[in-house]
Order: C-alpha cells, then structure tokens, then sequence
C-alpha cells in the first residue's frame, strides 16, 4: 500500500511551517504514513521525504528534533539502500563536524538506523558510515585564541570521542561481520585510545573493542591480546591505566568466549599475581580494593566462558578467593597498637555505645555495610563459579 502523494506533499510543506507545534504534528503524521506503507515507498517521494527530515534535526524545537529522529526507523526501513547510504552519509558528517549542542540529537539517529535498517544494508551502510566514524576518532583538537575557548574546544573534542565510539561499538556489534575490510584500519584508530589520559575514554575504548572483537581474524585478535596482556605485565599497578587493561580482558572474554582461552595460561597467573602482590594485598585504599575487584570479575567472566580450560587454575583461584573473603573494609589495617586485646575490647565498648539506640539501626545508610557485603561478594563471585561449572566437568 503506497500513500497519497498529495497528502505526503502537503505534511511535507507543513514540516517548514514557522510554528513549532505545526512541524511536529506534521512530521508525527507524516511517520504514521510511512508505518502504513509496505514495501518500500515510490522513489519519487523518498529524496524529498529523506531531505525534510534531515532539516529536522537542526530544528530549533527539541520536540521537533526528537519526532525526526523517530521517523527516521520508518523511513530506512521503507527506502532503498542508496537513499539510506545518504542519511547515514549526512548524519556521520553531522555527527563529527556539526553543532556540538546537536551532536547528541545526530547520535539517536544514527543508533535509530542502525538498529533498525534492514540486514541486507549492512554491508554499505558500514562502509558509508565507519569512514566517518575513523574520521571523528583522528581529527584533531584546533587552536584557540583564548582560554575560554580552548576549554570550550576541549569539551567539544571529548564529546566527539564518546559519540563516535559510542556509534562504532553499535555499527560493529551488529554487522561486524562485514565489516572485514575496515577491521584492521578501525583497531589502528581505536586500540591506542586504551592508554587514553581519560577515563572515561579508556572504558568506552574497551567496549568498543569488546564489540568487535568477535569479528576479527585471528591474526588481528592475536594481535590485540598480546598487546593488552603485555602491557599488565609491565605497567605500575598504581597506574590507573591497569584497571582499564583487565577490564579489556574481561569484556573480550565476554564476547569473543573460546578465543581467549589460549591466553588463559598468560592471563590467568597475572591477574592471580597482581591480586596476592603484597603492595596490593596491603593497600587497603579505594583504587587498591577496585583492582582486586576487577581482577575477580575477569576470572568471573572466563570463568563462564572457557571452563575446562579454567579447571588448571583451580585450586589457585580457590585460595585468591578465599583470601580475600577475610577482608573487613570495618576493620583499621593501619592500626599498630601493641595491645589488640585491648583495642579490640575498646572497639567492643564503643561499638555498644554505637547501637544501643535500636532505631539508629538498619536505616542509617551507611557504606559499612555495603562494604562487607562487597567484600565477601569478591570471593563469593570466583568460588560459586566454581562450583557451579564443576558440574559441566
């Protein structure tokens, strides 16, 4: 069923009417017309169609920009693939050299398309977009004359970054696998962004990485593994960039399953190391008790993953686990005194006094609480594993 073109033209006209209210009743009817077409719509009207909501999403109405955006799942899924290849095109371009305020309304878009268009598409739609992406992920910050500026240009490089490997994870978990030319030029651009100064970066790197990794060939997976395992062999354990690392493998574990299990006789005695190291085991601040953690997760996922192959590290990872089980985040580790029957009686009395008051009790909110929990749940996590999978064994 294909619509009336004098009513698609007339909505069309309207999505350039001066009040706001007007555009978005306009475009609202205009993707209620598009849900009712099968097939794909008459080419006739699909350039204009593809035009006016693209104008949209400059629109100075949020309301406006949204209900485009929404549009536009109907309309790649009633167009053919090269006025698709155009919205992708005009949209990638948006997104990396467009208004920095708008950069969050050309992002839904792009995520709309690429959840939603068909799978026959993929293929050029990537290719389209990926070159793109590459581009937003290379350019580099500019100059400015003033302070204010720099900063403001600061903002705007950041931003950039996220909204295009925000994209990229998305394009490459699902048509990943068509995307074989451009894998090895994506991990160029993306892999060093790991040891980014940024956090924020660094993770959504990982996860990026993460969405691909199930895609590549073996020659650029082994590549990437060997890269991440050797720089947590040789980086302080102060540095932040080591939870960024172990985090990695976690997610690639996660996504890539039996690929990482040739890697677990490398990674698996690192990690045991990094957790039993007496500078860890000693730090009791909040960065050191983060890396235990994340360490304890990795063994989690791979774990799951690649059990027989886990089943050496056993009675290893039983020890790391029960280790840290005996954690108290309520207990002082930096106290020295010499008597500790006397200042555990001390703590006792004081700890009376604490709760003698019944209603202050439960409701405090406090972090001791979710703390101890915390911490037997590190060595929980790798032992219920253990358990669990010795079944499949």
């Amino acid at each position: 069923m294909q619509p009336d073109p004098s009513k698609i033209r007339a909505l069309l006209k309207k999505t350039q009417h001066h009040d706001k209210d007007e555009r978005f009743m306009a475009t609202s009817d205009l993707a209620t017309e598009l849900e009712k077409v099968e097939g794909q719509l008459d080419s006739s009207l699909q350039t204009p169609i593809r035009d006016a909501i693209l104008k949209q999403l400059d629109d100075p109405s949020n309301d406006v920009q949204s209900i485009a955006c929404k549009c536009l799942c109907s309309i790649v899924q009633k167009f053919v693939c090269e006025q698709v290849e155009e919205i992708v095109d005009k949209l990638g371009s948006l997104l990396v050299n467009g208004k920095f305020e708008l950069r969050d309304i050309y992002s839904i878009a792009l995520k709309n398309i690429i959840s939603s268009v068909p799978e026959d598409f993929g293929a050029q739609i990537a290719k389209k977009l990926v070159r793109r992406l590459l581009q937003g992920l290379k350019k580099q910050k500019s100059k400015k004359d003033t302070d204010e500026e720099q900063k403001e240009e600061e903002r705007n490089h950041f931003n950039r970054l996220i909204a295009c490997l925000d994209i990229m994870k998305d394009l490459t978990g699902r048509f990943g696998f068509m995307m074989t030319e451009d894998h090895k030029s994506i991990l160029e651009t993306v892999q060093p962004m790991l040891s980014d100064s940024k956090v924020e970066i660094r993770k959504k790197v990982a996860i990026t990485l993460g969405a691909i990794v199930g895609s590549v060939n073996d020659d650029l997976f082994n590549g990437l593994m060997k890269q991440v395992i050797e720089v947590i062999k040789n980086v302080d354990f102060h540095d932040e960039k080591l939870f960024t690392f172990i985090q990695a493998v976690g997610i690639f574990a996660r996504n890539a399953g039996q690929r990482v299990s040739v890697y677990l006789k490398d990674i698996v005695p690192l990690l045991i190391k990094i957790c039993t190291d007496e500078k860890v085991t000693e730090d009791n601040g909040e960065a050191a008790i983060d890396l235990r953690e994340n360490c304890l997760q990795t063994f989690d996922v791979m774990i799951i993953q690649c059990p027989k192959q886990m089943l050496e590290h056993t009675e290893d990872l039983m020890k790391v686990g029960l280790s840290l089980m005996t954690y108290d985040p309520n207990y002082d580790y930096g106290s020295t005194g010499d008597d500790g029957d006397t200042d555990m009686a001390d703590a006792d009395a004081d700890g009376d006094d604490d709760f003698g008051d019944d209603d202050d009790w439960g409701d405090d909110g406090g972090d001791g609480w979710d703390n101890d929990e915390k911490g037997d749940g590190e060595g929980d996590m790798v032992l219920e594993d253990i358990g669990d999978d010795d079944t499949c064994w």
